[in-house]
């Protein structure tokens, strides 16, 4: 008997073997009732993402510049040493202007003004922390 529906539930019911057909001339044969045939379905969809996924080249992170020092320089120490005082510096002045802001005190000008210095700091904290990353790397 072959039967045609759209009404899942009748299908569940009443059907024990399925024939999908799946475009270009390609029909399954699939044992089970039509949600079986959907959880199968949704499984292999899952598992293909999955697959993708691993397939997928890992991006390799090339650094700039390949150091083989195992030493910092003079003049690379004295940078590390003025980052590890400036940071925390830009880091309680940004604090500082934050609170300011915060507080509500000021026109909008005032505002707008403690904003820019604010994003200013962050820029600027952001470079030096990077810095300071780059250089303590050497120094492990």
């Amino acid at each position: 008997m072959l039967l045609v529906s759209h009404d899942r539930y009748f299908m569940d019911r009443l059907v024990e073997h399925l024939f999908v057909f799946e475009g270009n001339g390609v029909i399954k044969d699939f044992p089970g009732n039509y949600s079986d045939y959907r959880t199968s379905k949704e499984e292999e969809e899952l598992e293909e993402k999955k697959r993708k996924a691993v397939q997928k080249p890992q991006k390799t992170v090339v650094p700039e510049k390949q150091t083989i020092k195992t030493k910092l320089s003079f003049q690379e120490k004295q940078e590390l040493e003025k980052l590890d005082k400036a940071i925390p510096e830009l880091e309680t002045r940004k604090l500082e202007l934050t609170e300011k802001m915060n507080a509500g005190n000021g026109d909008y000008e005032q505002l707008r003004q403690l904003a820019e210095e604010i994003e200013v700091l962050n820029k600027e904290i952001e470079e030096k922390t990077e810095r300071w990353l780059q250089l303590s790397e050497l120094v492990d």
